[in-house]
C-alpha cells in the first residue's frame, strides 16, 4: 500500500481494541503478520462509507437516549440455501423491556425473555468458528424479541462478527456492542428500550485491512498537510516514531512500531521535519526501516 510515495511504502496491520495491555490476545483472526509490518491501525468494526443506499446501521435508545455514538453494529447474519451461505439480515424496530441473560461457567442462563429485549455477554469470540449464533440462540429460545450481544473481557472492544444461522431459525433484530456499552445497558435493565436495524443507509461497519489501510493513509495525509515542507521519508519516520507501542519495546511482526497516532506525529513535526533534536525516536526508527 503506497501512502507516502511510490518509493516509501507502509505495511499496515489490522488491529482490534489496541490500547489493551495484552494486545496479542486481541489480534483479529484475519490480521496478517510478517516482518514487513510497519504500523497498525484500527480494522475491526469500522464505520465506513458505502455506495449510496447500500449500507446498514443500527441504534439502541433507552428512555429516549441514543447509544448510536458508542457504536452499534447490526449483525452480519447469514443462513444457508442449497448449501450456499447467503446474506440474510433482519431489519426492523423493536421496543420492549430490557432484560439480562446471565452467563456462568461458559454457559448462558437466560430466564423468561418473552417479549423482551435480551442483553447478553458474548462467550465465544470469532476465529475459525462463528459462535455469535450461540448468544442469539440462547435469547431466542428464551422468547426474546430482539438481542443485544456485548463483548466479553477477553475482547472488550467493538466487534463485527458473522451471525451464522445455519438452520435459519432466529429471525430477530440483533446487534453487537462493546463491553462498556453493554455494562452501561446492564444498569438500565427494566427500562423501555428501542433497538433498530435499518437498510438503505450510506454507511456500514466493516472489518479488515481494507479498513486499516485508509485509516493509516488518511492520517499520513492529514499530518503531511500541516507540514508540506517535509519529505515523504520524514513523514514516514514521524508516523513510526510516534506510534503507540503495543508489545515489547520496538518493532514487532504483529503491530510494527505500534498504533498510528496523528496528534503525536504532528507534534513531532512541529519541532522540525526530523523531530526533536535530542529525541531517541528518529534514530530508532531509521535503524529498523
Amino acid at each position: 500500500m503506497s501512502i507516502l510515495s511510490i518509493r516509501f511504502t507502509l505495511r499496515v496491520a489490522t488491529s482490534n481494541d489496541l490500547r489493551k495491555t495484552s494486545y496479542i490476545d486481541r489480534l483479529p483472526s484475519f490480521s496478517q503478520f510478517t516482518s514487513q509490518v510497519e504500523i497498525s491501525a484500527p480494522g475491526e468494526a469500522i464505520l465506513s462509507t458505502v455506495t449510496l443506499g447500500e449500507g446498514r446501521l443500527a441504534d439502541i435508545s433507552v428512555e429516549g437516549h441514543s447509544y448510536f455514538e458508542n457504536g452499534i453494529v447490526p449483525h452480519s447474519r447469514y443462513s444457508f440455501s442449497d448449501m450456499d451461505m447467503i446474506s440474510s439480515p433482519v431489519f426492523g424496530d423493536v421496543t420492549a423491556t430490557l432484560a439480562l441473560c446471565s452467563t456462568t461457567e461458559g454457559k448462558f442462563n437466560c430466564q423468561n425473555m418473552k417479549d423482551k429485549i435480551c442483553l447478553v455477554e458474548r462467550i465465544g469470540n470469532q476465529g475459525d468458528t462463528f459462535p455469535e449464533i450461540d448468544a442469539v440462540r440462547a435469547c431466542g429460545n428464551a422468547g426474546a424479541s430482539a438481542v443485544i450481544v456485548y463483548s466479553n473481557a477477553e475482547l472488550p472492544g467493538l466487534q463485527n462478527p458473522f451471525l451464522v444461522d445455519e438452520e435459519d431459525e432466529f429471525h430477530l433484530v440483533s446487534v453487537s456492542v462493546d463491553r462498556s456499552t453493554g455494562q452501561a445497558l446492564a444498569a438500565q435493565v427494566g427500562s423501555t428500550v428501542t433497538i433498530s436495524n435499518t437498510d438503505n443507509e450510506d454507511y456500514e461497519y466493516y472489518n479488515g485491512t481494507s479498513m486499516a489501510t485508509p485509516h493509516a493513509s488518511g492520517i499520513a495525509t492529514l499530518v503531511w498537510s500541516y507540514h508540506p515542507e517535509c519529505s515523504a521519508a520524514q513523514i514516514r519516520v514521524a508516523l513510526d516514531a510516534t506510534a503507540e507501542d503495543l508489545q515489547a519495546p520496538g518493532r514487532d511482526i504483529y503491530t510494527g512500531f505500534g498504533l498510528i497516532n496523528a496528534p503525536a506525529a504532528k507534534a513531532f513535526l512541529d519541532v522540525s521535519c526530523d523531530g526533536p533534536v535530542d529525541g531517541p525516536f528518529s534514530t530508532r526508527v531509521n535503524d529498523e526501516l
